[in-house]
């Protein structure tokens, strides 16, 4: 999912660089050894340094800088008071590059967040399509799934990723689905649990309207987090509540759905979109990608003989 090069390098920031000579998106994370308190992306080097919030607000919080911006920089140690600085300036003729102004800043190393501040970072996009990879609904082999089964759970089968449960209930059946987040780790930074999404699926085809109910859990933040009927005959999209903070910017969950046709036809289309405040604009993947929403779910059933 390539949400983060459609949000910024395909669209937003090529534009303001091109008009105006330059741009430096995010400078509390993009300045060389820059970072906050929750977040580094310079690697086993760290981040020893932090944008003096009282010298530079511009660059604090900001989705980015035009070329010739200054960004100054103070040591993470030195939070009473900036005694000691640098200058960063974004390029006027390079795109994401910045020039040290004068003397470097000299701030040893910084010391390495604890396994429950990590729980706090953001989430890398390699991350996110994990987890929805594992929403994912899709035929094994490409083989639709039978007609006439003993249930619609069965029906469904080849389609009900590992990660779910099903139980056939009086109205047709659930899907019970558990995702977990967490890092791979390495040698010197071992994997640690970041959050739990779970989903459940009412697939009530036997219902009068037919109607499949969702439900999402963060057990992070809320054991009952969203909750949404879709019924025979509706299209479109809705917020779930659940924020992801990607490393590009902090976005939503948005649930695509459709759902159509009779008991013996019936239509299927569910997904998840993203979508990201930028300024005070919403900006949703699927007006700047083609492979969103993400669908997890998308067939043609014949549920006649389950009723």
């Amino acid at each position: 999912m390539k949400f983060a090069i459609a949000l910024l390098a395909s669209y937003v920031a090529p534009t303001i660089a091109v008009k105006n000579g330059g741009f430096c998106s995010y400078p509390m994370w993009s300045i060389p050894e820059v970072g906050t308190d929750t977040r580094c992306d310079n690697g086993r080097a760290g981040c020893p340094k932090r944008i003096d919030e009282v010298a530079s607000p511009e660059c604090t919080d900001s989705f980015g800088v035009m070329g010739g911006a200054n960004c100054v920089v103070r040591c993470a140690s030195d939070s009473d008071g900036a005694d000691n600085t640098e200058v960063w300036q974004c390029s006027n003729s390079d795109f994401e590059t910045w020039e040290l102004v004068g003397d470097a800043l000299d701030c040893g190393e910084e010391e390495k967040p604890t396994q429950e501040e990590k729980k706090n970072q953001p989430i890398s996009l390699d991350m996110w399509k994990d987890m929805v990879s594992g929403f994912k609904w899709v035929p094994v082999n490409g083989t639709a799934a039978k007609v006439g089964a003993a249930g619609v759970c069965e029906q469904m089968i080849e389609y009900i990723p590992s990660s779910c449960s099903c139980e056939d209930t009086e109205l047709g059946g659930t899907a019970h689905c558990s995702v977990d987040i967490s890092t791979n780790g390495t040698d010197d930074d071992p994997p640690y649990h970041i959050d739990t999404i779970n989903m459940d699926l009412e697939l009530n085809v036997c219902d009068e309207p037919m109607n499949i109910n969702f439900h999402i859990e963060d057990e992070l933040v809320s054991n009952d987090l969203f909750n949404y009927k879709v019924e025979a005959g509706d299209e479109g999209e809705i917020g779930t509540g659940l924020v992801i903070p990607l490393e590009i910017a902090v976005v939503e969950l948005m649930l695509s759905y459709e759902l159509g046709g009779t008991i013996d036809k019936l239509y299927m289309k569910f997904g998840f979109d993203l979508m990201a405040s930028v300024y005070i604009t919403e900006v949703y993947c699927s007006t700047l990608y083609s492979g969103c929403p993400l669908w997890f779910l998308e067939t043609e059933e014949d549920f006649g003989d389950q009723c």
